[in-house]
């Protein structure tokens, strides 16, 4: 089976449009969204960013360093983090 992958910069410029609340809940790939999705996290319309975030499952891709990873992507756009559940 052949399946299509794209990056959430590219999907959303398809579409025309940015999100203005997103979710991501990817097992264990969360920095390879996060990584995909510059444009649409620099986007004016975008308000809030909900990972629920892996963190056993990051580590065991080689990112043992996630959380720092995580925050300093969102914090370059602009967006604070807390952390709800460790």
């Amino acid at each position: 089976m052949t399946i299509s992958v794209t990056t959430g910069d590219i999907l959303l410029e398809n579409l025309g449009y940015y999100p203005n609340i997103i979710k991501i809940d990817v097992e264990g790939f969360e920095l390879e969204v996060l990584k995909g999705i510059q444009t649409v996290l620099s986007s004016s319309t975008l308000k809030a960013v909900f990972i629920e975030v892996h963190f056993k499952l990051l580590e065991e891709n080689g990112y043992t360093n996630a959380i720092e990873m995580i925050v300093k992507i969102l914090h370059k756009h602009g967006f604070s983090t807390k952390w709800i559940d460790f």
